[in-house]
């Protein structure tokens, strides 16, 4: 009688390396870990070891407004090539543009370098902004303060983007201005308070305050023999300066009754400007 024989196949046996029960592993044991690791994209390592770098995007919900600059200058200075190539991909045309001239002496006129200068002016870089945020565009400001329409053009891109967000009043507020208003002294004109009175106010309250500044010291003294038009012009520019200093002086030096007429005052002048 035939006997059937069934073929038993070897099951491999199972052995516990008490090297890696350890915590060590052979060299061939860690390169075939190696190997099985996911690799790291350059916008997750961005995101890991730079996470401030983030925020360099035209998206980026807190985008500081000099982005662009501080964007052409992590890509040109970043040891990985991996990530500066990640980095280069966020910027457009002016990121290009700045990385071109950079390491470059930039001739006085070019619109760069006179942009970096109007940077470094204290009033001019302060008027530019306030327009920027009035949402008035490169002709008109360039036309209201004397400036070339391509160094404003440079401002903006490279130092002040805002354009593309001055419907977003808690970015502007926050990112842009700074969250609180100034506090002045009275002794000298508020110009921190322009872009403030441009973003809420438009282009007039920001042509208004320069007037009030230029007579800053005038309109404390007492005039007489003037016109009836030089009159009218001094009682709007003193409607204004009221209205600043509802605005900017600390409250706990006014008292309940002043602060009610500042702000009655303040309210008078801003009737018929639209509020954002």
């Amino acid at each position: 009688m035939k006997t059937a024989t069934v073929d038993v196949q070897q099951q491999p046996v199972v052995t516990l390396n008490s090297e890696r029960l350890n915590g060590s592993t052979t060299d061939q044991q860690a390169k075939s870990l190696n190997e099985t690791v996911t690799p790291v994209t350059p916008e997750k390592e961005v995101a890991y070891h730079w996470p401030g770098l983030l925020q360099l995007r035209r998206d980026g919900p807190c985008r500081p407004p000099n982005w662009r600059s501080r964007l052409a200058e992590a890509i040109a200075n970043h040891a990985d090539v991996r990530v500066a190539e990640r980095l280069r991909e966020w910027g457009d045309e002016w990121v290009e543009r700045l990385l071109q001239v950079r390491g470059h002496v930039l001739e006085p006129h070019h619109p760069l370098a006179q942009a970096r200068d109007v940077l470094v002016q204290v009033e001019p870089r302060i008027e530019l902004e306030g327009r920027l945020l009035a949402g008035q565009s490169s002709h008109e400001i360039a036309k209201a303060t004397g400036m070339k329409g391509d160094t404003v053009e440079w401002y903006h891109a490279a130092y002040f983007d805002c354009r593309d967000r001055l419907n977003a009043g808690g970015f502007v507020i926050h990112n842009l201005l700074g969250s609180c208003l100034p506090v002045g002294t009275g002794t000298s004109p508020p110009f921190a308070l322009l872009p403030w009175y441009g973003y809420f106010f438009g282009p007039y309250a920001i042509d208004l305050l320069l007037e009030v500044f230029r007579f800053w010291e005038a309109d404390r003294k007492p005039m007489q023999g003037m016109t009836a038009a030089k009159l009218t012009q001094r009682a709007r520019r003193l409607t204004a300066r009221a209205s600043i200093e509802a605005r900017m002086l600390p409250i706990e030096t006014l008292g309940h009754a002043d602060l009610r007429t500042l702000i009655k005052l303040a309210e008078r002048g801003n009737r018929n400007q639209v509020i954002r």
